[in-house]
């Protein structure tokens, strides 16, 4: 099980909500509306080196051309930055843990094999140790983050 913060350690489990207790190395913020992962400063180092290329730009550059540039460069830096900030506190598609599965469950799991058939194309699934499911095609466990995406 996961760390349960203090102000919901007395609330029953049946009215936790997934991020409260979730098994992962992402923060949450607003009421688990926002998910960062635990790179959120290769983001902010991102959006650093992009202002700045861009500061240099508006400040040595844009003066000498026409206003329509000018304002093409904001509105392309201010889609840059929003789409950063969507991509760095969107949910990637996590899987789910299961954490109903025993050791015993989970060792059998790992030694046999099952396959899914998608379009008339049969696939191997391949079983997470860590999250203890069977992760579905093109789905594959980050260590960084320690879930199944």
């Amino acid at each position: 099980m996961a760390n349960v913060p203090e102000h919901c350690a007395s609330m029953p489990q049946s009215q936790l909500k997934v991020w409260q207790t979730w098994h992962g190395t992402h923060t949450f913020c607003c009421d688990g509306r926002v998910m960062v992962g635990p790179d959120i400063g290769a983001t902010f180092f991102a959006a650093l080196v992009t202002t700045a290329t861009s500061a240099t730009f508006w400040l040595f550059v844009c003066p000498s051309l026409s206003p329509i540039v000018v304002v093409g460069a904001a509105l392309l830096y201010a889609m840059t930055i929003g789409f950063m900030v969507l991509t760095a506190t969107t949910d990637p598609g996590i899987l789910p843990r299961n954490p109903n599965v025993d050791d015993a469950e989970a060792a059998a799991n790992a030694q046999s094999m099952r396959s899914t058939e998608i379009n008339g194309v049969t696939v191997q699934l391949k079983w997470c140790h860590t999250c203890r499911i069977w992760r579905p095609p093109r789905a594959s466990h980050c260590s960084e983050c320690n879930v199944c995406v």
